[in-house]
C-alpha cells in the first residue's frame, strides 16, 4: 500500500490528522513531535536504517507523546525544576497510552514497541518496563535520544533552551546510562 498513490495519500492524511491533534495540545507538545520526528529520522538515516525504518521512526516520533494529551500535558508548564510524585506518575503513563492508540491505527501497529519504549534507559532505569541495553528496540533508542535533544533545545518554564555545547555534554554524560552507546555516538 505504501508504494501506491493511495498509500501515500493515506499516510499524508494520517500525518496531517496527527499533527492537527497534537497541535491542539498545550505547551511544548504542540511542536515537540514534529521536531523529534525530523531528528530521529536524520539519526536513523545516519545509522544506516532503511527508508521504511526511517519512515517508521518518523511516525513513531509524532505518535510517541499522544498519550500525554488530556493526561499530563500540563506537566511541563509548571516552573519547577522537578515534577511532583503525582505529576511524574501521570507522565510515566503516557508511553502505554500512546502505545494503545498506535495499536489501533491500521498499518502502523508495528510501531507500538517504539512508542512504548521511548523512555527506557540503557541502564534499565527508564519506564514503563525497565528494559535495558539491547532489549530496548533500536528505534526506541533513537527516539529516546531525539526526544531528549529536542526537549533540551526547547525553552521550558523552569529553564531556558540549552545550546548545542550543553546538549552535547549532557548526551556524553548519559551515554551508557540513559542512551545506548551506538546511538549516542551518532
Amino acid at each position: 500500500m505504501t508504494g501506491s498513490k493511495s498509500g501515500r495519500e493515506f499516510y499524508a492524511g494520517l500525518l496531517e490528522a496527527l499533527t492537527h491533534v497534537m497541535g491542539t495540545a498545550k505547551g511544548y507538545l504542540r511542536d515537540h513531535g514534529p521536531m523529534v520526528a525530523m531528528l530521529s529520522t536524520q539519526l536513523g538515516t545516519e545509522m544506516g536504517l532503511s527508508r521504511k525504518d526511517c519512515a517508521g521512526l518518523f511516525f513513531a516520533s509524532v505518535l510517541s507523546d499522544m498519550g500525554m494529551v488530556g493526561l499530563a500535558e500540563d506537566a511541563w508548564e509548571n516552573p519547577v525544576p522537578e515534577l511532583s510524585p503525582e505529576v511524574r506518575a501521570r507522565v510515566e503513563l503516557h508511553p502505554e497510552r500512546s502505545e494503545e492508540r498506535v495499536e489501533q491505527i491500521p498499518h502502523l501497529e508495528g510501531l507500538a514497541p517504539l512508542v512504548r519504549h521511548h523512555h527506557e534507559w540503557w541502564d534499565g532505569s527508564g519506564y514503563p518496563d525497565a528494559l535495558e541495553g539491547e532489549a530496548i528496540p533500536l528505534g526506541a533508542q533513537i527516539l529516546r535520544l531525539a526526544d531528549t535533544v529536542t526537549a533540551l533545545g526547547q525553552q521550558r518554564p523552569h529553564r531556558p533552551a540549552l545550546g548545542a555545547d550543553a546538549i552535547t555534554e549532557i548526551i556524553a554524560r548519559g551515554t551508557g546510562t540513559e542512551f545506548g552507546p551506538d546511538v549516542a555516538k551518532t
